[in-house]
């Protein structure tokens, strides 16, 4: 049974995510991604920019809304002199969040007025107690569920970027990856001494089955964006 938190309660939650001893990624109660603490150091605070999903719909009438799959920004994380600390702090948030949350399990339900569909973010990350080597997979898993009540159709489309910087030596590599039904955008570094505890790998990969949704990959934005 999930424990649910609303409201204020939402800025003090954090899920973290990955398996035992590799480090996590934290879902936060509005469905950021927050504290990626992944360098074999704690980093509570650390949030990369443009690491987010985000939302596009677009109805019958041809009217687009766009989201970031989050609930709105707490104020005092707006204000400041230098502006918003918030990744993607410009782009538009849902109206309405609440999280629900049973280790390792959370799920985040985002409600906007805009949005004619049911929005939920489910998180979680390997388990078995007793087993330690399946609870120590290096893995975040993340799954948007999305329902439409009504009767009249809409184009759904989900983003997922990360931008997260690996330290160290070498040149950072940027590359799709396909293996079996996974496609992904693997960041690494060529150079440098591979045993460095500062080296390692970061990997976004979704499933890419016939017959399923669309999938594309960018390993990059425009110049200068």
């Amino acid at each position: 049974m999930l424990r649910w938190y609303e409201q204020d309660a939402l800025d003090r939650f954090a899920l973290p995510l990955g398996g035992i001893g590799t480090g996590t990624i934290s879902l936060g109660g509005r469905g950021n991604l927050r504290d990626f603490e992944l360098l074999n150091r704690p980093a509570k605070g650390h949030n990369p920019s443009d690491c987010l999903l985000a939302l596009r719909i677009r109805d019958a009438t041809g009217r687009v809304v766009v989201r970031a799959l989050e609930g709105p920004i707490p104020a005092a994380e707006i204000e400041g002199a230098f502006g918003s600390g918030v990744p993607a702090a410009g782009l538009p948030r849902f109206d309405r969040a609440r999280c629900g949350c049973a280790y390792p399990f959370a799920r985040v339900e985002l409600e906007d007025d805009a949005i004619p569909l049911r929005v939920a973010l489910e998180a979680w990350n390997p388990l078995v107690p007793g087993d330690p080597d399946a609870s120590a997979w290096p893995v975040a898993a993340l799954r948007v569920q999305l329902e439409n009540p009504q009767d009249v159709a809409v184009q759904v489309s989900l983003l997922a970027t990360h931008r997260f910087w690996l330290p160290g030596d070498g040149t950072p590599v940027i590359e799709e990856r396909r293996q079996g039904a996974l496609r992904a955008v693997l960041l690494s570094r060529q150079e440098g001494d591979p045993a460095h505890p500062d080296r390692g790998t970061i990997c976004l990969a979704t499933r890419d089955e016939p017959g399923s949704a669309e999938v594309q990959v960018r390993t990059g934005w425009l110049p200068g964006r």
